[in-house]
């Protein structure tokens, strides 16, 4: 138990932060604010949003990154080309039975919660961490003929249970809203899966690098898990557009690594491995795989 502590954010302490504009492209200017309130109408959502503030779901969300621009001199599109672990600050807000912020500066994860009467947030949920291992995986399995072999083998094998390879059950999750998939897995472990698929070729995933995929990955990594394209750090990538897509997986550290290794190890001729000889493909293996 403790005492609740209030959250307070010093207007003018931090330097201007900048956006880019989600139909333009363009580099604005913005004021950080916050605005407790729930959209207007939370049952139907509108379809149209910014990057950084997002109402769809079955839960309205805002997700914010921040990074560190070079001192003195107004930001450029080129600003927001930086890997994930060059962030300084991430959080998101989820609206639902109690309003939430959770929040990183760089030195673990915070959560603040909505006192509706007075307007203010409580400090409610200190040093929030992800457990190691989890029994519970979140993955669009209608996607599943598009799966690559690793992706597929992990699912299969979580399926299979106590009476598989892994031998113990697992549970799946799936709500479809990135920011609900990831309070769940900080308050108590998991992994979320929407990785690289062959649906749509042009697409080397479904989420934004940028303003989906680093923030969370910021977070995620802060509260001790991991955050990885399936194949590496999903921070260490260097983003080549404001919008570029990437596979994302995320969640307790030792699942994580698990999907990893069967990227980097795939069973060559086995009942999950595609043979080469008869797909639509080269006969040699991508090794490049960075998303």
């Amino acid at each position: 138990h403790h005492n609740p502590q209030m959250a307070t954010v010093v207007p003018g302490s931090f330097p201007t932060p900048y956006r880019d504009s989600w139909r333009s492209g363009e580099v604005i200017p913005v004021e950080l604010v916050w605005t407790p309130q729930p959209p207007l109408n939370p049952v139907e959502p509108p379809h149209s949003y910014t990057p950084l503030e997002r109402a769809e779901g079955p839960s309205p969300e805002r997700v914010t990154a921040l990074r560190a621009p070079t001192p003195g001199e107004d930001a450029t599109a080129e600003d927001f080309l930086q890997p994930g672990n060059r962030q300084v600050a991430a959080g998101y807000a989820i609206y639902g039975p109690s309003t939430m912020l959770v929040l990183s500066v760089g030195s673990g994860v915070a959560g603040f919660t909505l006192d509706p009467i007075i307007g203010e947030f409580y400090f409610t949920h200190p040093d929030i961490r992800v457990p190691a291992t989890t029994r519970e995986f979140a993955i669009n399995t209608s996607n599943a003929r598009f799966w690559e072999p690793p992706v597929r083998r992990y699912v299969d094998e979580c399926l299979a249970g106590r009476t598989g390879p892994r031998g113990v059950d697992f549970n799946m999750r799936w709500i479809a809203s990135l920011v609900a998939e990831t309070h769940r897995i900080l308050m108590r472990g998991g992994v979320f899966l929407y990785p690289r698929d062959r649906k749509d070729p042009t697409k080397p995933g479904r989420l934004r690098l940028l303003y989906e995929c680093n923030p969370i990955g910021f977070l995620i990594e802060q509260a001790g898990g991991r955050a990885s394209t399936g194949v590496r750090p999903v921070l260490e990538v260097r983003p080549e557009g404001l919008h570029q897509r990437i596979g994302f997986v995320f969640g307790s550290k030792d699942e994580v690594e698990r999907i990893e290794r069967y990227h980097s190890e795939p069973v060559i001729g086995g009942a999950q491995d595609e043979l080469p000889l008869f797909q639509p493909r080269s006969l040699f293996r991508d090794t490049e795989f960075t998303q």
